[in-house]
C-alpha cells in the first residue's frame, strides 16, 4: 500500500508537470499568434472526471470534496487537451480559494440541443465586486462570471 502511495503522487507529479509545459507552450504560440487546435468529439463529463482525477491529491490537501452532477453523456466538439486545461484551471483556482473541508460541485447542464453548460460552483470568497466590472463577461465569453461561480458555454 505504501508503494501504491509513493507511485501515485509521482503519477500526479507527472501529470501537473505536464500540464505546466503544455501551459508554457501555449503561451510561446499565443505570443507568436498562433494556437493550433485540434477539434474532437468528446463527452464533456468524462473530460471533468479525468481532471477531477488529476485533481484529487490537490483536493485532498485541503479536504475538499468534488461533486460532479451529471453522469449522461454530454458530447462537446473542442480541442481535447485545451478543453482539460481550462477545466483543470477553474477546478484548481477553485480549490485555491475553498476553505478547508469545502465542497466544489461541477454541472453539466444542457441548455439548448447545441450546446451544454458546466458550472463550477465553491464556496471560497468568490470575485470581488468591482473586479466585476461592467462588460467583464464579453471579454471572458464563452465564459460567465459571478460572484461565486465560473460558467464556461460549451
Amino acid at each position: 500500500k505504501r508503494w501504491h502511495g509513493m507511485f501515485s503522487n509521482i503519477y500526479i507529479s507527472g501529470q501537473r508537470m505536464e500540464s505546466l509545459i503544455a501551459d508554457l507552450l501555449d503561451l510561446a504560440h499565443q505570443s507568436s499568434n498562433r494556437v493550433l487546435l485540434g477539434y474532437a468529439r468528446e463527452d464533456l463529463h468524462l473530460l471533468c472526471l479525468e481532471v477531477m482525477k488529476g485533481q484529487e491529491a490537490l483536493a485532498a490537501e485541503k479536504q475538499i470534496e468534488i461533486h460532479l452532477s451529471e453522469s449522461m453523456p454530454s458530447p462537446i466538439l473542442c480541442d481535447p487537451t485545451r478543453m482539460g486545461q481550462l477545466i483543470r484551471y477553474l477546478l484548481a483556482n477553485a480549490i485555491k480559494f475553498s476553505p478547508a473541508a469545502g465542497v466544489i460541485d461541477l454541472r453539466i447542464t444542457r441548455q439548448a440541443d447545441d450546446f451544454w453548460l458546466l458550472s463550477v460552483l465553491d464556496h471560497g470568497p468568490g470575485i470581488p465586486e468591482e473586479e466585476l466590472l461592467p462588460g467583464t463577461a464579453g471579454r471572458f465569453a464563452p465564459l460567465t462570471i459571478r460572484k461565486q461561480e465560473l460558467c464556461l458555454r460549451c
